[in-house]
């Protein structure tokens, strides 16, 4: 017999990771938080030029939301990391 498995999951570490949607996502009981740091798809500006697709800044506030989100829940969370042309990216 198989066991239901709930994910909560982002598209990108840069999006907002706070406010009524993401509460509502922890209040469906998740068991895993899952996020892709590398964006569903930047576009060909940020490759060729070498620009994040988000800022550092909410990168940072992004993976600190989910970070304390599974803490709170006591849940794990599995990221991916890195972003086009990001290399960049304190």
């Amino acid at each position: 017999m198989s066991k239901e498995i709930k994910i909560l999951a982002t598209s990108s570490f840069g999006a907002k990771i706070e406010g009524e949607a993401w509460e509502r996502g922890l209040d469906w009981g998740p068991d895993v938080i899952v996020a892709q740091g590398t964006t569903s798809d930047g576009g060909p500006n940020y490759l060729g030029t070498d620009t994040p697709y988000a800022g550092a800044r909410d990168v940072k506030k992004g993976l600190a939301g989910i970070i304390l989100s599974a803490k709170k829940k006591g849940i794990p969370f599995i990221l991916s990391s890195g972003s086009p042309g990001g290399s960049n990216v304190e």
